[in-house]
């Protein structure tokens, strides 16, 4: 009888080490080594690290993707001119710039692989820390436990991969350029005509007022230059004395 009040304590330990592997909630349970997960608090734990990891490690390999990464002039001028062929076009040739722009799109799939495995690696952590101590009363059950979890979450480690890689590849098998974010020709010609207006405009303006600071001038900065110094009018009494002698 106390064999198996022993045998369900510690399946109750261990249903509730498992239980605690809750991404939503804190955990502290402690392991086979009777180390506390979560005294550090130099360290994110559990969830707190995988939301870190989404929002910020991710968030971080996404942005630093621009839309010119790694593409030169040489190069865009170069597949401009492999899809003009022999006869040169007016405007930019679409299949070159659905070259470029999958070729971009393509560098999106290393950020989402390299998540997924950091997310594994932290999952890994949590089940083996998520150990309960009445579990160690049980060596062959415990490696068992620890053998089906690990098998789990490998099994999941591809699939999880492969969605990622396809969400990469259904982006780039349309390119939607009726996205109210794109910028096409028209508007790009339309943005450009009206940089041109207000440049012309803007240049208009500093030439009044250059022109106007020019044929109006301070006064009272050409005195002080001495360009020009006002004559005193001289009175009677100065004219009579000039007149007696």
């Amino acid at each position: 009888g106390g064999g198996n009040g022993g045998y369900g304590q510690g399946m109750n330990g261990v249903a509730n080490g498992m239980g605690n592997m809750n991404m939503g909630s804190s955990y502290n349970v402690s392991s086979s080594n009777n180390a506390t997960i979560g005294t550090n608090a130099d360290e994110l734990y559990g969830g707190a690290r995988i939301s870190f990891i989404f929002h910020q490690v991710f968030s971080r390999s996404l942005n630093s993707v621009t839309a010119f990464d790694g593409l030169s002039e040489d190069e865009i001028r170069t597949t401009i001119g492999n899809a003009n062929g022999t006869r040169p076009a007016l405007f930019v040739p679409e299949i070159s710039f659905d070259i470029l722009v999958r070729r971009q799109i393509r560098r999106l799939e290393q950020p989402g692989v390299q998540c997924v495995d950091l997310v594994y690696d932290e999952l890994q952590r949590i089940a083996a820390q998520s150990e309960p101590s009445e579990l160690t009363r049980y060596p062959n059950l415990r490696d068992r436990m620890m053998d089906v979890v690990g098998s789990l979450l490998k099994r999941s480690v591809g699939p999880t991969q492969m969605w990622v890689s396809n969400l990469v590849r259904v982006e780039l098998s349309y390119i939607n350029t009726n996205h109210p974010d794109f910028i096409g020709g028209s508007r790009a010609v339309a943005k450009l005509m009206d940089k041109m207006a207000k440049d012309k405009e803007k240049a208009a303006v500093d030439a009044a007022t250059a022109a106007a600071s020019v044929g109006a001038p301070n006064a009272t900065n050409y005195t002080a230059k001495g360009i020009m110094t006002p004559v005193k009018e001289r009175n009677n009494k100065d004219k009579d004395s000039d007149v007696g002698a």
